[in-house]
């Protein structure tokens, strides 16, 4: 299920966004041993993560009706991934999922650092 994306494919789901009347969010995030948080501004229906460091970072996804928690390496992972060609993950709402998306813990492992670009609407 992960796939890298060419940045083309990145500006495509921005578009899509756009015209589908969609909030459209972008954050770059610098991703450490220590966990970072993202929390949307309002509920989220899908998230990209793209990795574009050179190093794995893991994540977890929480809805509007959950705590958000700490992401640790037993946690699913983007693997690394470069400017040129960044490792992304998709993740869509599904119809019988209960909430939205609301928040987004990312993590690396000790010692390693990792830019991530987080899209969502």
């Amino acid at each position: 299920m992960i796939k890298r994306v060419a940045p083309f494919a990145v500006m495509a789901l921005m578009v899509f966004a756009e015209f589908a009347g969609a909030e459209l969010g972008f954050t770059i995030v610098s991703a450490t041993a220590t966990n970072q948080y993202l929390t949307f501004a309002s509920p989220r229906a899908a998230v990209m993560i793209c990795n574009l460091g050179a190093n794995e970072v893991y994540f977890r996804l929480f809805d509007e009706n959950e705590t958000a928690a700490a992401a640790t390496t037993s946690y699913p992972y983007i693997p690394a991934g470069s400017t040129t060609q960044p490792s992304c993950l998709s993740v869509d709402k599904t119809v019988t999922a209960p909430a939205y998306f609301k928040t987004l813990a990312l993590k690396c492992d000790t010692g390693e650092t990792a830019t991530v670009h987080v899209y969502s609407y």
